[in-house]
């Protein structure tokens, strides 16, 4: 499980972050940009002594703990990954939703974009019985309090679905003049209700 790697006060390099894809709005589920990635060896090489990791640095493919699921959004889709008992990571959050489901009985973790996709979503999972809906959340919510007043655009969000369907926030700090981010906060969250997330507002 990744979130015993990624503590508060280290620091990462995720690696890209960006959009995988932009779709004509209403788009339903799509599969684009999805990698396997791992978490290197930490080191100590300055600021405090934090721990500093970078994701494919020094991997370790046998090693479950570290091993994880990139899954990017898709503006105006439903970007999802057949989680294969794996952890699954995405982001940036700020208003999207994180869903676990099954499609025909495989599991899937979505990042399902908003505002353009959630009319697509509720359709999905009204008029198809191989969607049923497990859980999900909004990682933002978890820090929306927290984060600072002008949304400070090197303050990120990401959402963690464990192979456990285990739901984290996690909020981090990109370093100026690096790739870097600092782990703000790592928050374990509920799930919302799975009427709720059948029918996004």
């Amino acid at each position: 499980m990744i979130e015993k790697k990624i503590s508060k006060g280290g620091f990462i390099d995720f690696g890209s972050i960006a959009a995988a894809q932009t779709c004509v709005a209403g788009t339903g589920q799509v599969n684009y940009g999805v990698e396997d990635r791992q978490i290197g060896d930490s080191s100590r090489e300055h600021f405090y002594n934090a721990k500093h990791r970078a994701v494919g640095a020094n991997s370790h493919a046998t090693k479950a703990g570290r091993n994880f699921k990139w899954l990017p959004w898709a503006d105006d889709g439903i970007n999802y990954t057949e989680s294969q008992g794996s952890d699954v990571l995405s982001g940036p959050f700020s208003g999207c939703y994180m869903v676990i489901y099954t499609y025909g009985g495989v599991r899937r973790i979505g990042h399902i974009a908003t505002p353009g996709a959630k009319a697509a979503w509720n359709a999905l999972v009204a008029a198809d019985p191989q969607i049923q809906v497990v859980g999900g959340f909004k990682p933002d919510t978890g820090y929306k309090n927290e984060l600072p007043k002008g949304k400070d655009s090197r303050f990120n969000i990401f959402g963690l679905v464990t192979a456990d369907s285990k739901l984290y926030a996690v909020m981090t700090f990109l370093q100026l003049g690096s790739n870097e981010s600092r782990i703000a906060a790592i928050r374990k969250m509920d799930s919302l209700s799975v009427a709720a997330l059948s029918a996004l507002p």
